[in-house]
């Protein structure tokens, strides 16, 4: 996996992970046990699907950010924010485990902390980009 000189690395590792993740989860869930398989909370189906698609969404993110198709670092920011809305959503919905509901208020807060610090660093770039286009300058 090749990134051009201006592709951030940090993005295809984030990817990549995101990927090899979904995918080992979707062979451990298929190799369940049937009696570990009726003890979940998420439905195996449902696990099926939604690991599969991110799987996917994420490999081909990947791909167009290795390709350096026109706002594919854009698109995978975007897939990465899908993802943790995804899984708050996910966590609020099939959490059941009494432990599990205690610290979902940490991991809420966390995320929640993630996701304004993307929104910040964002803004800021931006406002950074702005300035030195004025200027007449290159940036990043």
């Amino acid at each position: 996996m090749q990134a051009s000189p201006n592709q951030p690395k940090w993005l295809l590792l984030l990817l990549l992970m995101l990927f090899a993740y979904h995918v080992v989860d979707v062979i451990r869930t298929v190799q369940l046990p049937p009696e570990i398989a009726a003890a979940t909370t998420l439905p195996i189906p449902l696990r099926l699907m939604t690991g599969v698609t991110w799987a996917g969404l994420s490999g081909w993110s990947m791909l167009r950010v290795v390709r350096g198709h026109s706002n594919a670092n854009q698109h995978a920011r975007y897939l990465l924010v899908g993802f943790v809305l995804y899984t708050i959503a996910r966590l609020i919905v099939f959490t059941q485990a009494e432990y599990d509901r205690q610290r979902l208020p940490f991991v809420l807060v966390s995320l929640a902390f993630l996701m304004v610090l993307f929104v910040v660093v964002r803004l800021l770039r931006n406002k950074l980009r702005g300035q030195h286009e004025k200027d007449g300058e290159d940036f990043l």
